[in-house]
Parts: structure tokens; sequence; C-alpha cells
């Protein structure tokens, strides 16, 4: 499905863009496979978790001639099975790394909320785009180990605290 949709909805030399997604679908009964308790966002009223299955879904965004505004149609799918296996940002990542090996030397934008972020998501010839979480940190990569005893400095270089003076971390003299 997905190489037709490139084939004759996305123009030669654009560029891929893979929207993912979590989805939650309710399911209820004993014979459910793989069913759990799991976070629904879209649930009404404060009661947000609810039981069924969640997937992970990627989706190519393209421009229809008919349609003002992109449509996104899916391609790939994954069941999360829960913790201790695949997170939800590993199985996107792999949805997303299989379509950009499909389509060699084409560029592949990836994007998703704000639960779709981490290392899983850093890959060769696919870029990313979501929100940041509420801790991002945006001042650099960590320094390398010094060999030294003691905390490592978790900030690069180009950044000091400020220095206050003798005076103003004992208080007045009186």
């Amino acid at each position: 499905m997905a190489r037709l949709i490139v084939k004759y909805l996305v123009a030669d030399g654009e560029p891929l863009v893979v929207a993912v997604d979590g989805t939650f679908f309710k399911r209820w009964g004993r014979k459910v496979f793989q069913a759990r308790w799991a976070y629904d966002g879209a649930a009404q009223g404060g009661k947000k978790i609810a039981y069924g299955n969640v997937w992970v879904v990627a989706a190519i965004v393209v421009k229809l001639p008919a349609c003002p505004s992109p449509v996104a149609l899916p391609v790939l799918f994954r069941l999360w099975r829960g913790k201790g296996t695949a997170s939800q940002v590993e199985l996107a990542a792999g949805m997303v790394k299989l379509l950009a090996a499909a389509f060699p030397g084409r560029q592949v934008h990836g994007t998703g909320d704000a639960a779709f972020h981490g290392e899983p998501l850093v890959m060769e010839e696919t870029t990313w785009t979501t929100r940041l979480p509420a801790n991002a940190v945006l001042y650099g990569p960590r320094p390398p180990r010094t060999g030294k005893r003691g905390r490592p400095r978790v900030r690069g270089t180009g950044w000091a605290p400020a220095r206050r003076s003798r005076r103003a971390r004992t208080g007045p003299r009186g």
C-alpha cells in the first residue's frame, strides 16, 4: 500500500512525511488478545483509564487534489503489548525505519505528538518533529567522562551558574 501511495500521490523528490500516533481501542472479554488496562486520552470525563488494545499507527501524509487539507493514509500498524515489551516509541521507530528502507534515497520526515520522542527515533536519513517534553534540555550534549571522582558535569561548556558574593551568601553583618 505504501508503494502505491508514494508512486501516485507523492511527487518525485518530495520528502515522505510519516505521521505516527498511538490509538486505543476499547475491547473487553476473556478472549480478546493482548487486552489490558491502559491510558485512553480520548475518554470523556476524568476517568482516562480503560480496558482494550493500544495500536501504534504510521500513516503517510499526502495532499489530494480534491481536498484542501493534507490527508494521512495509514500504511503500517503494530500492537503494543504492554510493559516489558517494546515501547510505543520503539514500535514507531521500527515502522519509520521500514518506510525509510522501502524508499532509499528519499528523505523521511516523521511526526508525532508529545509521547513520541527519544533516542529510538534518532535514525540516518530521517528527521523527527514532535512537541518537546516538559523536561527537555536544549543546551547541548553532555561532556565526556573525565575519569575524576565526584559527580560528573551534566552541562557542557559555555554554561555557568551566576556566582554570589560571600556577603550575599551569609547575609548582612550585624
